[in-house]
């Protein structure tokens, strides 16, 4: 028997939003347990020979913490940011998403947060975080700790 796999959901572009010339080659799925943060690589690549500044925002602050959350990306660059989630209650898997916004800078500016001062943007993209709850066996990390103390 074939096993189907599993389709996860995708963000569809929001109407009339610029396509954005980064690319985001990583899908976030965060597998999580409840108080303990969990954090994901975030791999931004700028494939053209324009440098851009990029600002990165989540669903929900209080969720997710984004470093760099906002910087500069050369002509044919990449970076990771690392995207952290800690959860205090249950999550709903694909309700957040994470999204790059860019403005395409020239090697003069050196303040990306300037950058996107007047709203203008060369390109928006969003991809799903997707959190999946570990379920933690309690009774096996107990008999290990009672294990640990004889």
């Amino acid at each position: 028997m074939e096993k189907k796999e599993e389709k996860r959901p995708r963000f569809k572009p929001i109407d009339g939003e610029p396509v954005s010339a980064l690319k985001m080659e990583t899908e976030l799925i965060f597998r999580y347990r409840t108080l303990e943060p969990c954090s994901m690589e975030l791999k931004l690549t700028n494939p053209t020979k324009d440098r851009f500044a990029f600002k990165i925002k989540t669903t929900d602050n209080a969720l997710f913490k984004v470093q760099p959350s906002i910087g500069f990306l050369p002509p044919n660059g990449q970076m990771c940011i690392k995207v952290s989630l800690t959860v205090k209650t249950l999550v709903q898997p694909s309700k957040h998403y994470v999204a790059v916004f860019n403005v395409k800078v020239d090697e003069k500016c050196t303040d990306a947060k300037a950058a996107f001062e007047g709203g203008k943007l060369d390109g928006v993209q969003r991809v799903v975080a997707t959190c999946e709850r570990e379920i933690v066996d309690e009774t096996a990390d107990a008999g290990a700790s009672i294990e640990a103390k004889k």
